[in-house]
């Protein structure tokens, strides 16, 4: 299990990874975790070299509406488990609001990346 456990709860402070307990090393030349916007933000890197030496897997999701954000993260929380939640290039364009999704322009998809990650904020919040 992943536990991330800030320091306070103001967006500077040192944020703590614990993996089963243990705190996470993070490298030297890795960002360090942080909070922004009520979100825990990890260097990928760091879990994912964990995953490796702990013989675990660490799975990522493809989320291409608000309802599978809601799922992902309701099921991630029922089994107290971490979540990759992912947008895809075409599916940030949808996100984005472009129903022609293959025709999204750059604006569409950052756009369509921040309703990503406000659904994943909302729900993980509730």
């Amino acid at each position: 299990a992943v536990s991330m456990v800030p320091g306070s709860f103001a967006a500077n402070d040192d944020v703590k990874v614990l993996i089963n307990g243990k705190e996470l090393k993070i490298a030297e030349n890795d960002t360090k975790p942080f909070i922004e916007d009520g979100c825990t933000l990890v260097p990928m890197r760091a879990i994912l070299e964990a995953a490796d030496k702990g013989n675990y897997a660490q799975g990522a999701f493809n989320v291409n509406a608000v309802c599978q954000i809601k799922a992902a993260v309701e099921v991630h929380e029922m089994l107290r488990s971490p979540a990759l939640l992912q947008g895809a290039d075409l599916a940030n364009g949808f996100m984005g609001g472009c129903a022609e999704f293959a025709q999204s322009t750059l604006e569409d998809k950052k756009t369509g990346a921040k309703n990503i990650a406000d659904a994943v904020r909302k729900y993980g919040q509730e």
